[in-house]
């Protein structure tokens, strides 16, 4: 699982913790100034990069990884 995190850009990283933490995408761009479709496109690469279907899988990736808790 660690080597598919390291495919992930640090700005993809980024989003990445944010969601598995609950974020909203309204509430991810507005945090780092960016505009939600932007915060779309970054979520779909993580999805795509991190081989996941779905975002339930994705933050159940980040709590086998350590990225984030429950």
């Amino acid at each position: 699982d660690g080597e598919r995190l390291s495919r992930l850009s640090r700005r993809e990283r980024q989003i990445f913790e944010l969601v598995a933490d609950g974020w909203t995408t309204r509430a991810i761009a507005e945090s780092l100034g960016i505009t939600p479709r932007t915060v779309e496109v970054h979520r779909h690469n993580v999805v795509a990069k991190l081989e996941v279907p779905n975002t339930a899988a994705l933050i159940k990736l980040a709590i086998r990884t350590g990225v984030t808790r429950i």
